[in-house]
């Protein structure tokens, strides 16, 4: 399953970078691998999304905003 994620992960990278199109991320259910997809994307392609400061922004946008849901996922 992970090597799934980062195979879509450079795919969505490479898409953005180098061929210098837009991409839209959705997933069967939404909750688990299309927030890790985007998270991981925007950490590859910004540094400012590698920092402290960067990282809240993208678990509040790509996570919490959208309703992922932690309470089941953290037991």
């Amino acid at each position: 399953m992970i090597n799934r994620i980062l195979r879509a992960v450079n795919n969505v990278v490479d898409t953005i970078v180098n061929r210098q199109l837009n991409v839209l991320v959705h997933c069967s259910d939404g909750w688990d691998r299309t927030a890790q997809m985007c998270a991981l994307a925007q950490q590859l392609i910004d540094p400012y999304y590698r920092t402290i400061d960067g990282l809240i922004v993208v678990i509040n946008k790509d996570w919490l905003s959208f309703g992922h849901q932690f309470h089941l996922r953290m037991g």
